[in-house]
């Protein structure tokens, strides 16, 4: 094989190459981007979920403090 026909052969190798990690780069962020709706997604279903859970016991909780029951925690004890 000449000079010439290796000049002419590695840029169309290095064309291919970079139309190949293009390819990957796409097909990567399509995969990040539906892993991360689909994070999303359960994050929202456990928030439904749980919302009442969780307003229920910052309820109790704030009943706790405005009664006097909490103890407080900036008091040091020797």
């Amino acid at each position: 094989m000449s000079g010439l026909e290796v000049a002419a052969l590695v840029p169309s190798i290095v064309s291919a190459a970079v139309a190949v990690y293009d390819k990957y780069r796409h097909w990567r962020n399509r995969a990040r981007a539906r892993k991360d709706q689909a994070q999303n997604e359960e994050l929202q279903q456990s928030l439904q979920q749980n919302g009442p859970l969780i307003q229920s016991e910052y309820d109790t909780d704030l009943q706790r403090i405005f009664s006097g029951s909490a103890k407080d925690s900036t008091k040091t004890t020797k």
